[in-house]
């Protein structure tokens, strides 16, 4: 019986760590997503913008269909522009920023707190401009994310998975 629950026991930190090491592994991954998703929401959201001439409130909300993982970052962004009266885009942006949770470093952050400002106040030509400028810089951010999920991924996964075994041959 004794043995058992060593084994039992044993079985059981190996399964903790190396799911720890699969959470470490899938943030890395959701981050590159969730960048990839701005990206897509922001395309969308210039188009409305330069095609259909929507109105900000409903262009966030289109934008929020199609930026799957950033979805409620776009669409907390649209409930606010449509609820409040008087709250410019940035300001419905930024409050949005604020509600969501984001797999974000502060550098991706910092891009779309900035991304926002002045959104809504320009011209049309302008707010594209700094829309495709917002996208690009985002772009290269993913680029670097990706890179680091393809080299941290499998150590992370690796290093929970070693780190178990070395706890059950520490412990027992």
């Amino acid at each position: 019986m004794y043995l058992v629950c060593k084994l039992l026991g044993a079985v059981l930190i190996i399964i903790a760590s190396a799911t720890v090491g699969r959470y470490a592994s899938k943030k890395l991954e959701k981050r590159v997503c969730f960048l990839a998703d701005v990206q897509q929401g922001i395309l969308t959201l210039a188009r409305e913008m330069d095609y259909a001439l929507t109105p900000m409130p409903q262009a966030f909300a289109v934008a929020a269909q199609t930026a799957r993982s950033a979805r409620f970052l776009f669409g907390s962004a649209a409930e606010i522009l449509s609820s409040q009266r008087g709250v410019s885009a940035e300001e419905a942006w930024k409050e949005a920023m604020q509600q969501v949770t984001m797999p974000l470093k502060a550098e991706e952050v910092q891009v779309l707190e900035s991304f926002a400002t002045g959104l809504g106040l320009s011209d049309k030509a302008n707010q594209l401009k700094k829309l495709e400028l917002s996208r690009l810089r985002l772009q290269a951010l993913e680029t670097t994310a990706k890179e680091e999920y393809q080299k941290m991924a499998k150590v992370w996964r690796s290093l929970g998975l070693t780190f178990g075994f070395a706890v059950v041959l520490i412990c027992f």
